[in-house]
C-alpha cells in the first residue's frame, strides 16, 4: 500500500501485475510507479493474486473463478484502507496478461471507473500456446533443468509440461482453460467503464477503442524475456516519462471527476 504524505486525490489505483514469470521481474517497476503515483495524491495498491508471486495457497487452485475474487477482496481492502466513500473512483491498472482477470472480472459485473491497461494482452488462447512453446524451448535449454524430476537430462518434450507448470510457475488446467477460452465481455458491461492503453508502436489495434492512449518507445523495456532475472525491470527514464504523463492524465480525469459530482477532491 503506497500512500499520499499530503493531500489525497478522490481516486484510488488499484496495480494489477503481470503473470507467471513476468510477475516478479516486474516488482521493482511495479513499486516504483506506486511510489511515483502517490507522490501524486493517489492511494496505490499491489497485491498478488492467490496461488502467484508472494500470496498464499497452491498455484493448482488459481483460476480466473478464483482471480475475480481476489480482485472484489483487493478492491475492499484498497477502499477500505483509505477510508474511501460513494464518491471515490477507483483506477485499475493492468500490465500485460494481468488485463485477462481484470476483464474477466468486468463480465462478471464489476465496474471500475478507469482502467489502464499497459501492454494488455487481449487473446488469451494466442498467449498460452506462445507461453507452450517458450515453456518447451526453456525445459530443452542445455545445461538448465537437467535432473528436475526425473534424474535425467530431458532428450524430448514428450513429458514436458505434465508437471503443471508453465515458465517455473504453477499453471492449472483450469486456468489454462480459462486463458484459452477467454472472450472480451460484452460492449453493454464496457460502456459504464473508461479504458486508456499503454501501448508499443507494433501492437496490434486492441479488440476496443481506448478513450486515451500512450505510446512507448519501440526500445522500452519489454515484460517478456524467459526466466532470467537479470533482466528486472524498473522505472528507467523513458518508462518514467510515460508514467508522468499518466499520472498528470489521471488527475485531471480524477479532478474533472470530482467536480461532476461536487466533492472537490478529498
Amino acid at each position: 500500500m503506497h500512500l499520499p504524505e499530503g493531500r489525497r486525490q478522490a481516486s484510488a489505483i488499484l496495480l494489477v501485475a503481470p503473470l507467471f514469470h513476468e510477475l516478479p521481474r516486474s516488482r521493482r517497476l511495479l513499486t516504483e510507479m506506486a511510489s511515483h503515483l502517490a507522490s501524486l495524491g493517489f492511494p496505490a495498491m499491489q497485491f498478488d493474486f492467490y496461488g502467484m508471486g508472494d500470496s498464499m495457497g497452491l498455484g493448482e487452485d488459481t483460476d480466473f473463478d478464483s482471480m475475480r475474487r481476489d480482485l472484489r477482496v483487493a478492491e475492499a481492502s484498497l477502499r477500505e484502507r483509505i477510508h474511501a466513500d460513494s464518491r471515490d473512483r477507483l483506477i485499475v491498472i493492468a500490465f500485460r496478461g494481468g488485463a485477462l482477470p481484470v476483464m474477466s472480472w468486468i463480465a462478471a459485473g464489476a465496474r471500475p471507473d478507469l482502467v489502464v491497461l499497459w501492454e494488455p494482452i487481449l487473446d488469451g488462447l494466442n498467449w498460452l500456446q506462445e507461453l507452450e512453446r517458450e515453456d518447451a524451448a526453456e525445459r530443452r535449454s542445455p545445461g538448465r533443468y537437467s535432473s528436475i524430476r526425473t534424474g535425467r537430462q530431458r532428450d524430448s518434450d514428450d513429458d514436458a509440461g505434465d508437471d503443471l507448470q508453465l515458465m517455473g510457475v504453477a499453471a492449472s488446467r483450469k486456468l489454462r482453460e480459462d486463458l484459452a477460452e477467454f472472450g472480451m465481455p460484452p460492449p453493454e458491461a464496457r460502456e459504464h467503464v473508461a479504458f486508456w492503453a499503454v501501448t508499443r508502436p507494433h501492437m496490434r489495434a486492441l479488440e476496443l477503442d481506448p478513450e486515451f492512449g500512450l505510446a512507448l518507445d519501440a526500445d522500452a523495456p519489454e515484460f517478456g524475456g524467459g526466466t532470467r532475472m537479470e533482466s528486472a525491470l524498473f522505472l528507467s527514464p523513458g518508462v518514467r516519462a510515460i508514467v508522468d504523463a499518466l499520472g498528470q492524465a489521471m488527475l485531471a480525469w480524477s479532478g474533472a471527476a470530482a467536480r461532476a459530482d461536487g466533492s472537490g477532491g478529498s
